[in-house]
Order: structure tokens, then sequence, then C-alpha cells
């Protein structure tokens, strides 16, 4: 009898539980995130490219989001930074365009906060950024293009408020990874470098003779 009676007034917290541990599952699996696309490109030397930041997720616990900030970084031997736009749909009132440093190959502390439109979409367009790529070697290089929360000059994080303005977010921060290839060598240039060689060749043996 007593058993029953414990299984009885378990079985209420048991649910509980469970039903708990699902939402917290569920919101893993759905953290907001922001990113770029595409996360990998590849180029050659002297190619403009566009990479896009964008907001993934956000509408799964949160309705959307007021905006916030990032940080973007790059070799700046590799890539340089031309020209950045902030696309995010909200009214951007406390905006920042951040600050461009092609010298130490950074974007800092650009911002989208908006205060009376906001984004309600799970996936939207942040910004853009117009990169030159160049590769001065004959083997492709790489460069990690790294993104991260954005900062005051005070210290603070530019933070990701949900779209009623009063809970601020976390979400996960991914960067991506550009490779530039260097210019190959067109054939004309390598069959007038093996004729170059062969009339070379030519000249010694009738020297030896």
């Amino acid at each position: 009898m007593k058993n029953e009676i414990r299984s009885k007034l378990f079985k209420p917290f048991v649910k509980i539980a469970a039903s708990i541990a699902l939402v917290a599952c569920a919101s893993v699996s759905q953290a907001a995130v922001i990113t770029l696309d595409p996360l990998t490109s590849v180029q050659n030397d002297g190619d403009v490219f566009t990479i896009a930041i964008v907001g993934r997720d956000f509408t799964a616990f949160s309705g959307g989001t007021t905006g916030g900030g990032f940080s973007l970084s790059w070799d700046p031997s590799i890539l340089t930074l031309q020209s950045t736009n902030l696309t995010f749909a909200g009214d951007q009132a406390f905006g920042e365009p951040g600050v461009i440093d092609n010298v130490a190959g950074t974007w800092m502390n650009a911002d989208v906060t908006s205060l009376f439109t906001v984004v309600t979409d799970a996936n939207f367009e942040i910004a853009t950024a117009t990169f030159l790529a160049t590769n001065t070697t004959t083997s492709p290089v790489s460069t990690p293009v790294k993104l991260e929360m954005g900062m005051f000059d005070s210290g603070f994080p530019r933070v990701w408020a949900e779209s009623n303005g009063s809970n601020d977010m976390d979400p996960m921060f991914t960067g991506g990874r550009v490779t530039v290839n260097p210019v190959p060598v067109p054939a004309a240039v390598w069959l007038f470098g093996s004729g170059l060689l062969g009339l070379v060749g030519v000249a010694r043996r009738r020297s030896h003779t």
C-alpha cells in the first residue's frame, strides 16, 4: 500500500523532470548562432569576394532579436577588407559601423542594435564584408576568419537581446576559413621558358664543338 502511494506521489514529479529535460535538450539543439556564409571559401589571387555574417535559429525560444554587436578578424597578408554593409533588417537605432584596420586585419565592434523594429525570423543576414584576396607565393595559403561578440570601449559586451528587448541572449559565434590560390602560370609562359632553355642548351653545345 505504501509503495502504491509513493508511486502515485512521485509520478507527477517524474513527468515534470522529463519535460524539463526535453526543453533543455531542445534549447541546446536550437541554440542561436551567428556565423559566416559561406563558412569556407576558395579564391584566387586578385579575386574580390563577399562573405555574409548571418544569424541562425533565433526564434526557437526568443521570438527573434533586437540585434547586437560583433567583431571580425583575419590574416591581413592574405585578405584586405574593401567595404562593409550592415544589412540587419532592424532600425539599427543604436547601430555602429565599427572600426576597420587592414594593417591588423580587423573589423571591430560593429553593432546593429535596434529599438523599434526587430527581426523575428529564425535566419537572417546581419552584414556583408567584401574582401580582396592576395597570394604572392606559389602555393595555396589560407586564413581563419574569426567572428566574436563585439565590445564597448568600457569592456562590456555588445549583447544580443531577445525581440522584447528585456532578456539577453548568448548566441554561439562561429567563424570560417578562406583559402587563396596563387595565379596559375599560363601554358604559353611554360612553353616559352622550355624553348628558351632549349636554345641555351644548343648554344652551349655549339660553343664546345
